[in-house]
C-alpha cells in the first residue's frame, strides 16, 4: 500500500484543520444515524413510533463508530500529516466527551429552550443534543490533530523507536 507523506502543519493549523475535519465528520456521522434510526423505525412500523429503544441504540452506536472513520476520510483530505494515527487518537476522546457532553444536555436544553422558546417550536427540540453530538467528535479530533502535531514537532515518529546514545 502506498504511504502518503505530508508537509508537516504548525500545532495552531493542525487544530483548526482537526476542528474543520471533526465537525464535518459529526455532521455527516449523525446524519448516517438519523438515516439509521429512520430505517430501522420503518422496518419495526408495528411498534409504537418513538418508543423503539433499540433503534435508538443501533443509531447511537453507528454515530459514535462512524464518526472517527469519517474524520480519517476528512482528515485525509484536508492533507494533515498521520490522519490515521489522529483518527485512531480521538477515539478514546470521543467517547470521554460524548459521556459528558450528553450528560450535560439536560443543562444546556433548559439553557437554550429558556432563552429561545421560539426556536424549539420551529426545530427539533434534539437540537442541543445534535450539537453536543457534533462538538463532542469535532473536539476529540481537533485535540488528537494537535496532539499529533505537537509529537511531530518533537521530533518523535509512532512507530520509531527512541534513540539511545552510546
Amino acid at each position: 500500500m502506498n504511504r502518503t507523506s505530508f508537509a508537516p502543519v504548525s500545532p495552531l493549523r493542525a487544530l483548526l484543520l482537526g476542528l474543520a475535519a471533526g465537525t464535518g465528520a459529526g455532521l455527516i456521522a449523525l446524519a448516517l444515524g438519523r438515516l439509521t434510526l429512520t430505517l430501522v423505525v420503518e422496518l419495526t412500523s408495528d411498534e409504537v413510533v418513538g418508543a423503539n429503544i433499540g433503534a435508538g441504540l443501533i443509531a447511537m452506536a453507528v454515530t459514535l463508530a462512524a464518526g472517527p472513520l469519517l474524520a480519517w476520510f476528512l482528515l485525509r483530505l484536508v492533507r494533515l500529516p498521520m490522519p490515521l494515527e489522529t483518527a485512531l487518537l480521538s477515539v478514546p476522546f470521543h467517547l470521554a466527551f460524548a459521556v459528558l457532553l450528553l450528560s450535560a444536555g439536560p443543562a444546556v436544553e433548559g439553557l437554550l429552550w429558556d432563552h429561545a422558546p421560539g426556536v424549539a417550536e420551529a426545530t427539533s427540540p434534539a437540537v442541543p443534543w445534535y450539537a453536543l453530538d457534533i462538538a463532542g467528535i469535532a473536539l476529540a479530533v481537533a485535540l488528537s490533530a494537535l496532539l499529533v502535531a505537537l509529537w511531530r514537532r518533537r521530533g518523535a515518529s509512532p512507530g520509531a523507536s527512541t534513540p539511545t546514545t552510546p
